[in-house]
C-alpha cells in the first residue's frame, strides 16, 4: 500500500501539547520557550485528559523531589488516547534504572534534558508522523519477506558462521536466471553479537541507541543501521557497546520485523543465546527457525530446552536442526536416532568439519562462497539455502522498486 502524507501530519505550531512539570520550563534547555512553539496545556487538576480534541504528545518533566516521576507517567499513559505519544525528560539525578522505569511505566521515549528546544520538536515531530492517520492512495504490491531465525544449544558451535554464509548463499539462489533476492542479515545479540568483526567492519550503534532510549525503529532508522555489503547481503550488526538484554521492548522487535520483511526477501536474524520477553515476536513471525547443536548428550538436552522454551511463545514454530561439525552418516548411530528421538524431529542439515575453510573465511572478513566455494562446509550451507529457497520462495516486488 502506497500513502499520501500531504497535509496529513501537523506542524509543531498546531500540535497539541500536554506539558507536566514542577520545574522552571527557562532553566531546562530542552523546554526553552516551549509556549511559544506549539499549543502547550499545562496539567493541572481541571485538565481533561480523555478530551475529545486530545493530545498528539505529553512531555513529562519532573524534578522527581516528590513522588517517582515513572507513578506519574503511569497515571498520565492511562489517561491519553493510545496515539499521543508520551516523552519523559530526564534530569541530572536520572539514572538507568530510571530510564528503563520510565519506559515500563508507558514513556514511548526518554530524552536528556541538556537537548536543544529544536532536538525535541524534531522528535515530537517524528512520532507525530508515526502516530498521525495516513490515507490510502493507491494499492501497490508490498513484499512479505521471509524470516530465518537461527539460535543455538551452545556458544562456538558455529551459529554465527551458519547464519553469514546462509545469507550469501540466499542471495546466490537467483544467479540462475531469476532476480537475486535481496536479503538482510540482522545481529541481534546485543552483548557478544560478532558478525561486523565477521566482515572487520564497524559496528553500527544504531541498536544501542534504539535500546537505551526505548525508540521504536522507522525507516530512516533502519537506513542509518544498514550497512551494504559488496555481495548484495544488508547487514544490521549489533552494537560495539554492551547494552541490557532487558533494555529491548517486545514492541520494538515487533516493528523492526516488519520494517524488515517490508523491505527483504529473506530476513535472516542471530537470536541471542538466552530468553527475553522482545524475542517472542521474532519467533512468532518466524517462517523457518534453525537449531544449530552437536549431538553431545548436553547439547541436545539443552537443545530441548529451548524448543520447549520457544514452543510457549509460538506453538507452531517451524523448526530444523543443523548438526554442526559432523559429516552426514551413510546410516544413523544409535547416538543419533536417540538425539532424533528426544528432540521429536529429524537432524535435518549436517555441516562437516572444516576448521581450515571457516579460518580462511573469517580471516578474510569473506563468505565460504567467495574464498572456500568447494568446501564441504560451503556445499552444505547451499544445501540449506536451496532447501529454503525452494520451501520459501522469495517474492521479487520489493516496496521500494514500486514505488
Amino acid at each position: 500500500m502506497m500513502y499520501s502524507m500531504n497535509q496529513m501530519i501537523p506542524s509543531t505550531q498546531s500540535a497539541r501539547i500536554l506539558l507536566v512539570t514542577d520545574r522552571d520550563t527557562e532553566t531546562v534547555p530542552s523546554l526553552k520557550g516551549i509556549d511559544g512553539r506549539a499549543k502547550v496545556t499545562r496539567l493541572t487538576e481541571e485538565t481533561d485528559l480523555s478530551s475529545p480534541e486530545g493530545f498528539d504528545c505529553a512531555i513529562i518533566a519532573l524534578s522527581g523531589e516528590g513522588a517517582h516521576p515513572a507513578s506519574a507517567i503511569s497515571t498520565i499513559r492511562k489517561g491519553l488516547s493510545p496515539t499521543c505519544t508520551v516523552i519523559a525528560i530526564s534530569s541530572s539525578n536520572t539514572t538507568l534504572t530510571d530510564v528503563m522505569d520510565y519506559k515500563r511505566a508507558g514513556a514511548d521515549d526518554v530524552l536528556a534534558d541538556i537537548i536543544t528546544s529544536e532536538d525535541l520538536w524534531q522528535v515530537i515531530q517524528r512520532y507525530i508522523a508515526q502516530h498521525h492517520a495516513l490515507v490510502p492512495v493507491a494499492p501497490a504490491p508490498r513484499k512479505t519477506g521471509k524470516v530465518i531465525t537461527i539460535t543455538k544449544s551452545r556458544g562456538g558451535i558455529g551459529a554465527t558462521t551458519v547464519a553469514v554464509n546462509l545469507a550469501h548463499a540466499l542471495v546466490d539462489t537467483g544467479k540462475g536466471g531469476d532476480a537475486a533476492p535481496s536479503v538482510a542479515l540482522v545481529d541481534l545479540d546485543l552483548q557478544f553479537g560478532a558478525i561486523a568483526s565477521f566482515y572487520d567492519q564497524n559496528a553500527s550503534d544504531t541498536l544501542f541507541h534504539l535500546a537505551m532510549k526505548g525508540t521504536m525503529p522507522d525507516d530512516r532508522i533502519l537506513d542509518d543501521w544498514a550497512c551494504e555489503m559488496s555481495n548484495g547481503v544488508t547487514l544490521f550488526s549489533a552494537p560495539e557497546k554492551m547494552v541490557p538484554f532487558e533494555s529491548m521492548d517486545r514492541s520494538q522487535t515487533e516493528r523492526l520485523i516488519e520494517l524488515l520483511k517490508a523491505r527483504f526477501d529473506y530476513v535472516i536474524i542471530d537470536l541471542p543465546h538466552l530468553l527475553v520477553d522482545w524475542i517472542s515476536p521474532l519467533l512468532a513471525q518466524s517462517d523457518r527457525l534453525l537449531l544449530v547443536t552437536d549431538t553431545t548428550v548436553p547439547s541436545i538436552r539443552q537443545a530441548r530446552r529451548l524448543l520447549d522454551a520457544y514452543r510457549e511463545d509460538a506453538m507452531n514454530l517451524p523448526v530444523e536442526i543443523v548438526v554442526s561439525q559432523e559429516r552426514k552418516p551413510f546410516s544413523l548411530k544409535r547416538h543419533h536416532r536417540a538425539a532424533a528421538r528426544l528432540l521429536e524431529m529429524p537432524l535435518s542439515h549436517w555441516l562437516p568439519p572444516d576448521s581450515k575453510a571457516a579460518l580462511e573465511a573469517c580471516d578474510r572478513g569473506a563468505s565460504l562462497l567467495s574464498c572456500a566455494p568447494r568446501s564441504g562446509l560451503c556445499k552444505s550451507i547451499r544445501k540449506i539455502a536451496s532447501s529454503i529457497s525452494t520451501s520459501l520462495p522469495a517474492e521479487h516486488t520489493a516496496q521500494t522498486q514500486s514505488s
